[in-house]
């Protein structure tokens, strides 16, 4: 009981602001809107901390990633892997969502914003990607070309081994601080949450609680499908019935590990156990699993749609047309991407979904609600997912020799 609280005990604390925030936008609208400046005073301060946190963690991560040599012969075939099963990852939520929708009788345009205008997938990737001056880059509108400037930045300072050793020690610093800074200003999340929480039920209505419920009926739904539907069908038409019978002997204990503690990376020791008793190569298995931990989480590309597609309908975007479906699986895949890229980035990868969908930051508080309730399973369907995608660049290399 205390190892449960240890670890969800801040989820625990958040899901409490939530749901009293909740009770006072339903019951008192006007106490509701009283309390929102304590909203928007913690997501002011969150905002603030997100440009130098993605700044610091990507060009940290990178760098140690080139550094240690994590990326070897195999990169190729590993990065086709984890895309692909990212991408059917991200088909399977957006049938998922199709048939059972995330906001159920929620009415379109309820959620009264600027923006949301849809345009081509095209010019959503240029001004995604991109800005048209150095200064636009540190602003939490532009985090995708600022997770490209700090990559290079990053790969650049590995890459020249001790000349940039003072500005390696410079970022490392620089992450160590933020990170403290945002740990910090996350003691009253619960507070602030709840409190922006709390307007926003008063503003859109109750029937948004019911979109969160049903959000969260629907990810247990996709995550049980993906857990024992999915990716045993993977190991059996890889490995064969064999592979599958060892798949089900050795998956449980790191899967429960991961579960437990709401973190995958947790679950790295157990998950490379695991593989080396399923007949992978133990090299492989040490390198793969550390890396798609961090980059290959098919459990936070099914949470990036969702919350996409939560999004979308509430603002009255088109999820049935082919751009509309394109552009939501790209940020599905986009945003689980940066989630596993940045410490401690949910709040990223939300930001970036508001950003993608042209939509003011401040709507990213409407999906960390989401993404809270359904983290657990999602950190499931992570961890398994690199056991899974182990196994399959495991069979592929052995065929191609």
């Amino acid at each position: 009981m205390n190892s449960f609280i240890k670890n969800y005990g801040s989820t625990l604390a958040l899901l409490a602001g939530l749901v009293v925030g909740g009770i006072v936008g339903v019951y008192a609208p006007e106490a509701a809107h009283a309390v929102k400046p304590a909203g928007d005073f913690f997501l002011n301060l969150l905002f603030v901390l997100v440009v130098p946190m993605v700044f610091f963690s990507i060009s940290v991560s990178i760098c140690n990633m080139k550094k240690s040599g994590n990326v070897g012969r195999l990169f190729g075939t590993t990065l086709l892997v984890f895309l692909g099963m990212s991408l059917v990852a991200g088909v399977v939520a957006y049938i998922g969502t199709r048939i059972y929708s995330p906001l159920g009788e929620v009415a379109a345009n309820s959620l009264a914003v600027e923006g949301g205008q849809q345009g081509t997938l095209a010019d959503a990737i240029v001004s995604s990607f991109t800005v048209t001056d150095f200064p636009l880059l540190f602003s939490k509108s532009a985090l995708l070309p600022l997770i490209v400037f700090a990559a290079l930045m990053g790969y650049s300072i590995a890459s020249m081994g001790e000349k940039a050793e003072p500005l390696e020690k410079l970022i490392n610093a620089g992450n160590e601080v933020i990170m403290k800074m945002m740990n910090i200003v996350m003691y009253i999340a619960p507070v602030g949450l709840g409190c922006f929480f709390a307007d926003t039920v008063a503003v859109v209505g109750n029937q948004l609680l019911e979109g969160y419920l049903r959000s969260f009926i629907l990810f247990v739904g996709l995550a049980a499908f993906y857990f024992f539907i999915m990716n045993p069908l993977y190991v059996l038409l890889s490995r064969g019935v064999k592979g599958y019978k060892l798949y089900w002997q050795h998956i449980l204990p790191p899967s429960i590990v991961a579960f437990a503690t709401g973190a995958s990376s947790l679950a790295i020791p157990g998950n490379i156990d695991a593989l080396k008793k399923m007949g992978a190569d133990p090299d492989l298995a040490e390198m793969i699993i550390p890396f798609g931990t961090n980059v290959h989480k098919d459990g936070s590309v099914m949470s990036g749609l969702m919350k996409t597609v939560f999004l979308m309908l509430l603002v009255g975007q088109s999820i049935t047309t082919p751009s509309g479906m394109l552009l939501a699986l790209s940020i599905g895949i986009v945003s689980s991407i940066v989630l596993g890229a940045v410490t401690g980035g949910m709040l990223v990868g939300e930001l970036l979904i508001t950003s993608l969908l042209g939509l003011p930051a401040e709507v990213a508080g409407v999906i960390i609600v989401v993404g809270t309730l359904v983290d657990m399973p999602a950190t499931l369907i992570n961890s398994t997912s690199n056991v899974v995608a182990t196994l399959l660049v495991d069979t592929f290399t052995k065929k191609s020799k």
